[in-house]
């Protein structure tokens, strides 16, 4: 049996029970997050660019307002949702599951009644064929996981839309990932934006998957393998891919954002706050800040970001910002800030402490902040808020949603969030 045929089997087994009360609310809050992150990265200026040259389709999408036709309401969706670098992701996965599936499954359900539980299903089905990509695909280092096993996930949940038999699954599966783009870890270091748009291009081309599946094209058993594991891969471990013993939906432990940042970069702000720990502080008084964490966290070190994409996917960046801002929000990294004197000088004090350590991969990260007058301070975190083991409560991922969709002058936004979300989920 391929690997194809051992995913879609794991998620055979999931369509054999009925979807759990508990996994369904955390799918609808997960899913709504989503949209909340669609609904505002609408408003970023590349994106509405991008928008207003697409042509404008037969119906509109009733959650966002975009109307176009359904591979380009996919591409929009996805390059919103990721826009602002608050959408959720799954550290096993090392990437963002839920985003490129929701956009297809918004896409594909155009126009039509959304958010039942036919849906939620579809979305269980995506986010965990997507997710047991990334966790089981050991992407080559230089290789961004946008673009890649992403639509894998959103080719699973429009072939369960659809009704594909399941016997044509692995097909999707295979096909999905001959569609994968070679993308670099680089590019959002670099200021690439079109780091966000291939969330957009996956969900684009899981669509497309099931259509050529559909119309009798084939991709060659093992694509999944050979593609991702042997070519933007350097392997494919069965064993994560379909776990032997029962295992929870990996949307069950995924994490959530309050921060527009890249994730990496939080575990040195959640441990900044934690020195701090509300003491006032001038930036100017400042001498260094040391930081000792993981070693993907070591990558994001630059101190002088060309844009806000770049100032997002850098450790300095973001501790500066907080420092003069007292916030991480899709607005924090203007123009003016990032030429700012104080702004510079504060990401140059920003020092990486090259820690060894052995055992199991850990997210520790410790920030010692040094004053001019030589007095320290110093904290330490082994988990950001919203993190599987430190969850937001559902009120405050509510508040965030409605933040992202009443500033795109959205006047529905609770009825929305009730839509998806369901009144019978309890208040945590």
């Amino acid at each position: 049996m391929n690997a194809s045929a051992g995913l879609v089997g794991r998620l055979v087994d999931l369509l054999k029970v009925p979807l759990p009360q508990a996994e369904a609310a955390q799918a609808r809050l997960v899913l709504a997050d989503t949209v909340g992150c669609m609904i505002g990265g609408l408003a970023d200026d590349e994106v509405a660019a991008l928008r207003s040259r697409l042509p404008l389709g037969a119906k509109t999408e009733g959650a966002t307002g975009v109307r176009h036709a359904p591979a380009d309401t996919a591409m929009l969706l996805g390059f919103a949702a990721a826009a602002q670098e608050l959408d959720e992701g799954h550290y096993d996965a090392g990437g963002h599951p839920a985003a490129p599936v929701a956009a297809a499954i918004l896409a594909e359900t155009s126009g039509a009644s959304a958010f039942d539980d036919r849906v939620i299903r579809a979305f269980v089905l995506g986010y965990e064929a997507a997710a047991r990509g990334g966790h089981a695909i050991r992407l080559r280092t230089d290789i961004h996981p946008h673009g890649t096993w992403g639509a894998v996930g959103a080719a699973v949940a429009v072939a369960s839309l659809r009704n594909m038999p399941t016997s044509m699954w692995p097909d999707v599966v295979d096909m999905a990932a001959s569609l994968a783009t070679p993308t670099s870890f680089a590019t959002p270091l670099l200021g690439g934006t079109v780091r966000s748009a291939l969330i957009g291009v996956s969900a684009r081309n899981g669509m497309l998957a099931c259509d050529l599946v559909l119309a009798g094209v084939g991709s060659g058993p093992g694509s999944l393998e050979r593609n991702l594991g042997g070519i933007l891969g350097t392997g494919c471990d069965r064993n994560l891919l379909v776990p032997a013993a029962p295992t929870p939906p990996m949307l069950m432990s995924n994490f959530m954002k309050l921060e527009a940042s890249c994730r990496e970069t939080q575990g040195a702000l959640t441990a900044l706050d934690a020195a701090l720990d509300g003491r006032e502080t001038k930036p100017s008084d400042i001498r260094t800040i040391q930081i000792e964490t993981f070693e993907a966290a070591q990558l994001l070190d630059c101190t002088s970001p060309t844009n806000a994409t770049a100032a997002r996917f850098s450790t300095p960046a973001v501790l500066a910002a907080r420092l003069l801002q007292g916030h991480i929000r899709p607005d924090s990294f203007s123009a003016d800030l990032l030429t700012s004197e104080s702004f510079l000088h504060l990401a140059s004090t920003v020092a990486f402490v090259p820690v060894a350590r052995d055992g199991p991969v850990s997210r520790h990260c410790r920030v010692v902040v040094t004053y001019s007058d030589g007095t320290a301070i110093s904290g330490q975190t082994d988990h950001c808020p919203g993190d599987p083991e430190a969850p937001f409560s559902r009120s405050t991922l509510k508040q965030k949603f409605l933040s992202l969709t009443r500033c795109s002058g959205r006047p529905d936004s609770a009825a929305l969030w009730r839509q998806i979300c369901g009144e019978e989920t309890p208040e945590t």
